[in-house]
């Protein structure tokens, strides 16, 4: 498909991404994280933010059966960010 000034490379690698995750999402006033094994991560900002592609959340199980989840921001379970 023809578009008027073209596309562009971060929109076109949004689109390949949104359609390959198929989750979008606002991250507002957070922090990246260093996830090491044991620990992995289960959320990650996208190719478009800064930094890219980085740990956002991440779980570590423990063989004795605890569970520890990690996320570098509590307010992207607030709707306050959007309401504002």
């Amino acid at each position: 498909m023809f578009m008027l000034g073209g596309r562009d490379d971060e929109e076109e690698e949004y689109q390949k991404e949104s359609k390959r995750m198929g989750a979008d999402f606002v991250y507002v006033h957070g922090s990246t994280l260093t996830v090491k094994p044991p620990a992995y991560p289960i959320l990650t900002s996208g190719p478009l933010t800064y930094p890219s592609n980085k740990p956002i959340c991440a779980v570590h199980l423990n063989k004795s059966g605890g569970r520890l989840m990690v996320c570098g921001s509590v307010n992207m379970y607030n709707d306050d960010y959007f309401e504002s």
